[in-house]
């Protein structure tokens, strides 16, 4: 049985998440090392009939419910050892194991959640920047030949690799308005009418450069 629980502690120390399984009776059975390193405490405290329940401050301590399923995640804090160190915030929830005689107790902390969700939206704002520059230089060089292009054919072409252009470029706005929207500055653009004819007739164009390349070009 001692084999088995190492194991178990050895899946929840892969996980960057705060982790562990109880009993019923709330007794720690294994844990993960990201919530022992958090909380102070040493795995051998933990594993030494302590309860969950300690882990947990008065105002989050109803949460737990002895081992109580809660499949969505609730809010609440965890205790720190040394009771001068902060709280931890934590999203939390319990699931039931196999033979409902244990319980696994996922947290996640608050703080590095917030953290880790906006350096991504700060990752996809600085790509979007990127992408923005020669997206713009494309669809320049493509309008200024557009207006001097006598042939129809090219001009045609030149005008859809346009249409392309500032579809991309609206996806890369789009990108752009995340940042906006976590900092509270979106703004909306009102359209005056939308030309529905002009759009259809842009989305006919493209579907019919891929799919006359099979020489089966679409009839509108």
């Amino acid at each position: 049985m001692g084999e088995i629980w190492e194991g178990i502690g050895q899946i929840l120390n892969s996980c960057q998440d705060l982790m562990l399984v109880a009993a019923k009776d709330g007794s720690i059975r294994a844990v993960g090392h990201k919530l022992v390193d958090s909380l102070g405490y040493t795995k051998a405290e933990l594993l030494d009939g302590f309860k969950v329940e300690r882990l947990l401050t008065s105002t989050s301590a109803n949460a737990w419910d002895e081992g109580k399923i809660r499949p969505k995640a609730v809010s609440g804090e965890l205790a720190h050892k040394d009771t001068e160190s902060k709280n931890i915030a934590v999203e939390f929830a319990v699931t039931s194991l196999d033979d409902k005689d244990f319980s696994l107790f996922h947290a996640r902390d608050v703080a590095e959640r917030i953290k880790a969700e906006r350096q991504q939206q700060d990752f996809l704002a600085h790509v979007a920047h990127e992408l923005r520059t020669p997206l713009n230089g494309m669809i320049g060089l493509a309008d200024g030949m557009a207006k001097s292009e006598q042939n129809k054919g090219r001009l045609k072409h030149l005008k859809m690799i346009l249409s392309c252009g500032k579809r991309l470029s609206g996806l890369v706005e789009m990108i752009m308005d995340i940042s906006a929207l976590r900092d509270g500055k979106l703004q909306l653009n009102v359209i005056p009418d939308c030309q529905c004819n002009e759009i259809c007739e842009e989305v006919f164009e493209l579907m019919n450069t891929a799919v006359d390349k099979n020489n089966k070009p679409l009839v509108k």
